[in-house]
């Protein structure tokens, strides 16, 4: 599908889906995501299930990061004195 396409599907402008290609620029709504991934499912799901999947993991390992790095960071003397 072409930009042009997905906007009219999407009900946004050309500029507009240009701009989510360009990871500099902005993102979707959760609104336009939504109808993004419905757009994506009709034309390849298998091709969506597959990057769909691979981001949902490196979100997970984001948050796994982000977990050991709060339980590991030292307390400051407040929290250390409550116990």
């Amino acid at each position: 599908m072409s930009t042009v396409e997905i906007a009219e599907t999407v009900g946004v402008t050309d500029r507009s889906v240009r701009y989510w290609l360009d990871p500099k620029k902005t993102h979707p709504s959760n609104q336009h995501l939504d109808r993004l991934v419905e757009v994506a499912f009709k034309v390849d799901s298998a091709c969506t299930l597959k990057i769909l999947a691979a981001e949902a993991e490196e979100f997970q390992q984001l948050v796994d990061e982000h977990r050991a790095n709060l339980t590991s960071e030292p307390r400051d003397e407040a929290q250390a004195a409550q116990g």
